[in-house]
């Protein structure tokens, strides 16, 4: 094989792969049965040298650190608001959807067969609203004011919609790639929880817990993230009423 310098560089200098007898290929292409690839190492022929990427362990840690310092950054803008801050939740939600689209390259984010997504999405909200629905028949509270409905119904849409674009889409994808299915929903349902503690306090960890189980159930019906971000939008804006 010969290894001659190719445009002026030292042999295998780049991305540029020499492959007998002295043909010059893309990164990503099988040709002959030599190639030099830089710096100088020469691989197996059935083996297809591809740019380094970060592993689904580190992806997952890059994620809920995301996770995290988004919610930090919500807290922050919120300050005495809490979780009715409407800019903090646009900031928050954009912030999670960067994150998420940023871990594409590992993280498939296809919601999924619409059909499929909007039954199991609807069947899962009016579970979620179960609860919230009985309370209020006992205890009627009255909805908010209607001229604010638009705004608020945008902001919950958005931040429930990215909420589960980068926990049961991203980093589902990535930790049911690496321990499975088990593994995805037992890393989500905590982090779903826990996520939620900043704004509602500890005692709403159970039930944030439960609903982020019952989230994760929705994933596994419906093979896609789009079901459990139906119900979880619907079920948020079903709250403005089910006070």
């Amino acid at each position: 094989m010969t290894t001659a310098p190719l445009t002026g560089g030292p042999p295998g200098a780049g991305s540029d792969r020499l492959v007998g007898p002295d043909r010059l290929v893309g990164p990503d292409r099988l040709v002959g049965s030599d190639r030099l690839v830089g710096p100088d190492r020469l691989v197996r022929p059935d083996r297809l040298v591809r740019p380094d990427r970060p592993g689904p362990t580190l992806t997952a840690c890059a994620l809920v650190a995301g996770l995290a310092g988004a919610l930090a950054v919500r807290v922050g803008l919120a300050g005495g608001a809490g979780v009715r801050s409407i800019p903090a939740g646009l900031v928050f939600a954009g912030i999670l959807t960067a994150v998420a689209i940023a871990a594409r390259p590992r993280c498939p984010l296809t919601a999924g067969p619409p059909r499929r997504q909007l039954v199991v999405g609807c069947t899962g909200a009016l579970v979620l609203c179960a609860v919230p629905l009985t309370v209020h028949l006992r205890q009627p509270g009255g909805a908010l004011p209607l001229a604010e409905l638009p705004t608020w119904a945008a902001v919950v849409s958005a931040v429930a919609i990215a909420e589960e674009l980068l926990l049961r889409g991203a980093l589902w994808e990535v930790t049911a790639g690496r321990w499975g299915t088990g593994g995805a929903l037992v890393v989500t349902t905590p982090a779903f929880a826990l996520l939620h503690v900043p704004l509602y306090g500890w005692p709403a960890l159970p039930l944030d817990l439960a609903v982020g189980l019952l989230l994760g159930g929705l994933r596994l019906a419906a093979r896609g993230w789009g079901a459990p971000a139906a119900a979880h939008t619907l079920a948020d804006l079903a709250g403005w009423w089910l006070r």
